[in-house]
């Protein structure tokens, strides 16, 4: 028997700083080079992070791109990001 498989969910609030757990959560960036940034800094860090280009669901430009972060929390990576000026569009999570 063939079971039907929906794909995630995904929401993502423009400059919301929430905390939704620590597993499927990412943070929009306007540009490549800020997604690049991004990882690195995290990385540097001790945090995994993972780039991605933003789903057309979350944006009708498609000109932005995410980065997947695992092992901290919104906030956190936020601080993180703040702190070495990268410039955040929004954050979201996979549901």
């Amino acid at each position: 028997m063939l079971t039907e498989v929906k794909p995630p969910v995904i929401r993502a609030e423009s400059a919301c700083r929430e905390v939704n757990g620590m597993n499927d959560q990412f943070i929009i960036v306007s540009s490549i080079t800020y997604a690049f940034k991004a990882r690195d800094v995290l990385e540097r860090k001790g945090y995994r992070a993972f780039v991605e280009r933003e789903p057309h669901r979350l944006s009708d430009c498609g000109c932005h791109y995410i980065i997947r972060i695992r092992g901290l929390t919104i906030d956190k990576a936020l601080d993180i990001l703040q702190k070495a000026n990268v410039r955040v569009i929004g954050t979201g999570r996979d549901e």
